[in-house]
């Protein structure tokens, strides 16, 4: 079978499924321990499908932060008029501090 149809058809898969099956075959690998070419079978193929559970794992996170930070974005730019830059629209929402003069700053060490 070739890769490109593997990988869409890996990144359908709920994570979940490869680590339950990772950790299954890690419990037939306690199981036939006594024969040495079984369990080294059953321990490539238990990290082959913890290893793919992790790193789909990884991707479902990036996936969901990246969707967040664009909902967050679309959340910036319907409430401000159109035509203004992202650093704008930030500046309207976060409150700005005040910057205090050198003589008052003076004044206070002065005390």
């Amino acid at each position: 079978m070739p890769l490109r149809t593997v990988i869409p058809r890996i990144m359908k898969t709920n994570s979940r499924w490869y680590l339950a099956v990772g950790v299954l075959s890690l419990l037939k690998a306690l199981a036939v321990r006594h024969d040495q070419r079984r369990l080294r079978r059953e321990l490539l193929d238990a990290s082959l499908f913890l290893g793919i559970g992790i790193l789909l794992r990884k991707i479902e996170a990036r996936q969901a932060k990246d969707s967040t930070a664009r909902s967050i974005l679309r959340t910036f730019q319907s409430k401000t008029p159109e035509g203004s830059s992202l650093s704008e629209q930030i500046r309207q929402h976060v409150p700005r501090r005040r910057q205090e003069s050198p003589d008052s700053f003076r004044q206070r060490l002065s005390r």
